[in-house]
């Protein structure tokens, strides 16, 4: 019974007696999911909260058996559990919410996996800013991973007329958010109509910075070579696999694999490291390690990647692709790497060893370093809006449903468990 109170206790906590909130909506919960996406939720959940704001994160939820599927919604207060609505209840719950002074508005992270009918149902009924971050290009080309032949990038992109249609609909209450100059350029090229409404607001701002892994290499040492991120075809992990298996029995190279991924390699190093755990993050796994070289073989677009900023936050020299996108992008700005057009140069590059020993001590005596420290970047705030005057003070946001209490329990016990293994 104690159990049931708590619970109880916690989901009142969304009424008026709330603190300032946004809601956040989500292809994922972002605390079970290991994606840059959620890795942006949660930085962007600190930094309100941070600023006295509750953030209210909604992400769909499927039940299927054998006969039928039934999506639902969860949503959590912060970092806790609060409730899973159906759509009606959902629409209900957050109406609640916008006719408060305490509502700021509505940030939709991502379209995946989400009914694009029912959530139109919901943003319908809202009446403040729409935020839209482009994550990545899946509006344009939607299919898992917004995976694109990148080498054919400007055949193949189209822009999906069921989704410009979706955003037609908020342009006069919606804003996008591009975390690049890179990924609003390409955005803007096949979504013109909303070129006034997209601003470019970078995940992370820079603190200070980093004066160490910057001595010439030290030859009898060899070089210290990481893959950085998820174990994905789409992110090069199938390159960097051969690269090491070409190379695993020269002493000048030293293999690593920095991330959450569960393959391992005879010959690489792995170093475990998760978006969840603050304690040990993926610039502290590539500066203890002295990491010299970051491959990052993408071969799609990348709108932002955390996983470069990681690198140049640790003086890493970058290896990449043409056509990474923004990583491509920023290693051209900062000159911190090299840019190469396929996996058969990325075997010469590696082969001249001498070359790249050169490359990475002109980049070291060349430049003044990356940043110390790298922190979520809390610009957004300025653009929420909260009135002054409550349009209905009477307005009570806080629903009791028998079958989402349920629901709720056990979707609670269904991450215990997976947690528990």
């Amino acid at each position: 019974m104690r159990c049931l109170e708590r619970v109880l206790i916690r989901m009142r906590k969304i009424d008026n007696n709330l603190k300032k909130n946004v809601v956040l909506f989500s292809y994922d919960d972002p605390y079970r999911d290991m994606g840059g996406t959620s890795k942006t939720i949660l930085g962007q959940i600190k930094t309100f909260n941070k600023k006295n704001i509750d953030c209210i994160v909604v992400s769909p939820y499927h039940i299927s058996t054998k006969i039928w599927i039934k999506s639902f919604w969860t949503v959590r207060l912060n970092n806790t559990v609060y409730s899973v609505f159906d759509t009606k209840n959902l629409k209900r719950f957050l109406k609640g919410l916008d006719n408060l002074n305490k509502f700021g508005g509505v940030v939709v992270h991502h379209l995946k996996n989400i009914n694009i009918d029912q959530l139109t149902e919901i943003l319908d009924s809202c009446k403040k800013t729409i935020f839209f971050y482009i994550h990545d290009f899946y509006a344009i080309r939607p299919y898992e991973n917004a995976n694109v032949d990148s080498y054919a990038l400007e055949n193949i992109f189209a822009a999906n007329q069921n989704f410009k249609s979706f955003f037609l609909k908020y342009i006069d209450k919606c804003k996008f958010i591009a975390p690049s100059e890179f990924c609003k350029e390409i955005w803007c090229r096949y979504f013109p109509e909303f070129k006034e409404n997209v601003m470019v607001v970078r995940h992370q701002k820079f603190v200070d910075s980093y004066n160490q892994n910057l001595n010439p290499v030290e030859n009898e040492k060899g070089l210290s070579v990481a893959f950085v991120g998820a174990q994905l075809e789409i992110k090069g992990w199938d390159d960097y696999r051969q690269l090491c298996s070409k190379f695993s029995s020269e002493n000048r190279y030293h293999f690593f694999y920095l991330g959450s991924g569960s393959e391992s390699m005879e010959n690489v190093t792995k170093v475990k490291v998760s978006i969840q755990n603050k304690q040990f993050t993926m610039v502290d796994a590539l500066r203890r390690n002295g990491i010299d070289v970051v491959c990052l073989l993408s071969k799609v677009p990348e709108t932002y990647s955390y996983t470069f900023f990681e690198a140049l936050s640790s003086n890493s020299f970058v290896v990449t692709f043409r056509d990474s996108g923004n990583i491509a992008c920023q290693v051209q700005k900062w000159k911190n790497g090299c840019v190469l057009s396929n996996y058969g140069e990325l075997i010469s590059f590696f082969n001249d060893y001498s070359g790249l020993v050169q490359r990475i001590d002109s980049f070291r005596k060349s430049t003044k370093g990356g940043p110390l420290k790298l922190v979520d970047n809390d610009e957004l705030v300025d653009y929420l809006h909260f009135d002054d005057v409550c349009i209905d003070n009477k307005t009570n946001s806080y629903l009791f449903n028998p079958l989402g209490f349920v629901l709720s329990v056990a979707y609670r016990l269904k991450g215990f468990l997976k947690h528990q293994k």
